[in-house]
């Protein structure tokens, strides 16, 4: 995907679902694992492609 295909599909749900900043975004812990593994600085490339804040959450049972 390219980025304005990207801002396209952000710009959809900012007006139909009425997303805001911060965006909240749910990590599973495969993902959170994969992250690890590859050292990938995910919060700051997401906030690059989004053009804008996310938090990031995690469920209190993948914390366990």
């Amino acid at each position: 995907m390219n980025n304005q295909q990207i801002d396209k599909i952000i710009n959809f749900y900012r007006i139909n679902h009425k997303f805001h900043q911060p965006y909240q975004l749910i990590l599973d812990g495969n993902f959170l694992t994969l992250l690890k593994q590859k050292d990938i600085p995910f919060k700051h490339k997401l906030c690059t492609i989004i053009n804008g804040n996310v938090q990031l959450k995690v469920t209190s049972c993948i914390l366990r």
